[in-house]
């Protein structure tokens, strides 16, 4: 009998430990979250205005690279407060890779005139304070000439230039001539007959394209050793 008290006794006092052990207090929480990521968050684009002809504006675009490219814009207006107000937009374009934003062009500008200019996109929400005003340059009598950068690579380009007829009436034919800004060379041209002198180069219309009717336009292509430029001055002449 005294030794059933005895085991009794034993699992009493067990059982007390077992449930003092079951009610003791949890170790608290880390209050500290585990990070999950970082947000990514771009400035407004910025930039400015690196050639200009009689019908372009073309733009050097600074976008933040944190997040990876994302495209950004520029538009363009002839008055502050057009700009100031997002309206009346006389022109715009869109850089989808980092080389275009190097060198964006916006066309069918108005020879002479001033643009007030406003970038946005890059992966933020706010559109850049406005900017400029810019002038695109006043057009040669007779034709203007349009420059673009299609391509580059280490040690070349490949360009084409748009000739446009705004004389009023019907040309025989054209002249563009241009300086190269640093070192650049002409190796090859197409659609026209091409001549180089150091940096200075000039270009006639080829048999088939130098006859235009008024406000028609066509176009040659080229090839250039050295850094494919952004811009290039150009003056478009008439011939005989």
């Amino acid at each position: 009998m005294r030794g059933h008290w005895l085991v009794r006794g034993i699992a009493g006092a067990t059982g007390i430990v077992v449930a003092l052990g079951l009610g003791a207090p949890a170790v608290a929480a880390d209050p500290t979250p585990t990070p999950t990521g970082t947000a990514c968050v771009a400035p407004p684009v910025s930039g400015s205005v690196v050639g200009q002809s009689a019908t372009s504006l073309t733009f050097a675009l600074s976008v933040s690279l944190a997040c990876g490219f994302q495209a950004a814009s520029v538009t363009v207006y002839t008055s502050f407060d057009d700009a100031q107000m997002s309206r009346n937009a006389r022109g715009s374009a869109v850089a989808r890779t980092s080389a275009e934003a190097a060198a964006l062009t916006v066309t069918g500008l108005t020879p002479g005139t001033a643009y007030w200019y406003r970038f946005a996109g890059g992966g933020s929400n706010f559109s850049s304070l406005v900017m400029g005003p810019a002038h695109t340059a006043t057009q040669a009598a007779g034709c203007a000439a349009t420059y673009q950068l299609d391509g580059s690579w280490e040690g070349g380009f490949v360009a084409r230039v748009t000739v446009q007829n705004t004389s009023g009436g019907a040309i025989a034919g054209w002249r563009v001539n241009w300086t190269w800004p640093d070192g650049q060379a002409l190796t090859a041209a197409w659609s026209a007959t091409a001549t180089s002198a150091g940096a200075a180069v000039s270009v006639a219309n080829a048999g088939y394209n130098g006859a235009l009717a008024a406000d028609a336009s066509t176009a040659f292509g080229f090839l250039g050793a050295g850094a494919g430029p952004a811009s290039l001055t150009l003056t478009c002449s008439l011939t005989t």
